[in-house]
């Protein structure tokens, strides 16, 4: 017979309330009082919606630090647990914004104090922002995934690397979750802070900006694309050979004029400073085969400026 772990009534409802004299003189180690689901007091106090304050966790972790590292079930620290539950906590207090009782919107402020708890549990365990789940998920991810801006800033302040961290099964990154949800402003805090991670693909070969399509919001493209050195990623082809492009014809009849204008800027930067017919057609027209760009601008119905080349090019020849 199996008996599951469970914390007494009383031991949870101080957990949940952050109480500390029941856990001060505890005859047994902290990390052994945990839930069916494995959770600690600690994960516990994090997942509880309403007023809470750093002191709890400063003073548990005190009598007994290991809590911070210990997972649950599901593979959460209790940092994984602070990044999600913080934007509850923060929606909460935004739909009392209006209130006139200045005490009720005092109460729900404290839910910023759930990213006070993230920064001095960082600081003292930089280590914990590298923690993933069973899925692969680091704190940034949940962060990202549940739109939580202020844990997002955060994590990356103390840990930048994290945004290079792919999940375990699709590869994604917490950049690729930002995009394919649109959620615009966490995509330019990853971008801003590591532009580079932008180059990472995931199992399938898909970069931002096809996660950026699939989130059918032409303004969360446009916020990619107004990096100029990521316009290439247009062009970037995954396992299937299918760009962004492609992508984005999969939902739209036709391509909107912002691509079309970046698409022709990248040709343009391929024949010549001024896109004219003043250069070497060997090493260019060599250039465009390669690249598969003159296919690609002949769908986008520049066949007037090839057909000039191509008369050029003859003259030149004959």
């Amino acid at each position: 017979m199996e008996i599951c772990t469970y914390i007494g009534a009383d031991l949870l409802e101080a957990a949940e309330n952050g109480k500390l004299d029941p856990f001060k003189n505890y005859g047994a180690p902290l990390d052994s009082l945990l839930s069916p689901n494995k959770n600690t007091i600690l994960h516990i106090y994090l997942s509880t919606l309403g007023e809470r304050s750093t002191e709890f966790i400063e003073e548990i972790l005190e009598i007994f630090p290991p809590l911070l590292l210990k997972v649950n079930v599901h593979g959460d620290t209790p940092l994984h647990i602070a990044a999600r539950e913080e934007n509850k906590l923060l929606e909460k207090y935004r739909s009392m914004a209006k209130e006139k009782d200045q005490k009720k919107r005092t109460e729900y402020y404290s839910g910023y104090t759930v990213y006070m708890m993230i920064d001095q549990l960082l600081e003292k365990w930089s280590n914990l922002a590298k923690e993933t789940d069973e899925k692969g998920w680091t704190p940034l991810h949940y962060a990202v995934y549940t739109r939580n801006w202020l844990a997002v800033h955060v994590l990356l302040n103390k840990d930048k690397s994290t945004a290079y961290i792919a999940d375990k099964y699709w590869k994604r990154t917490a950049l690729h979750i930002a995009a394919c949800r649109g959620f615009q402003y966490e995509m330019d805090l990853i971008i801003s802070e590591c532009p580079d991670c932008c180059e990472l693909t995931d199992s399938r070969g898909w970069n931002v900006i096809h996660y950026a399509v699939i989130s059918k919001n032409d303004e969360v493209l446009k916020a990619v694309l107004q990096y100029s050195s990521l316009i290439y990623l247009l062009y970037g082809e995954d396992v299937k050979g299918n760009t962004p492009v492609h992508l984005y014809k999969t939902y739209h009849s036709r391509l909107p004029s912002f691509i079309k204008m970046h698409m022709k800027t990248m040709i343009c930067s391929n024949i010549g400073e001024h896109c004219t017919i003043k250069f070497k057609w060997k090493e260019t027209l060599s250039s465009w085969l390669t690249g598969g760009i003159l296919f690609i601008a002949l769908r986008l119905e520049l066949r007037d400026k090839f057909e000039k080349f191509r008369k050029w090019r003859k003259e030149k020849v004959d």
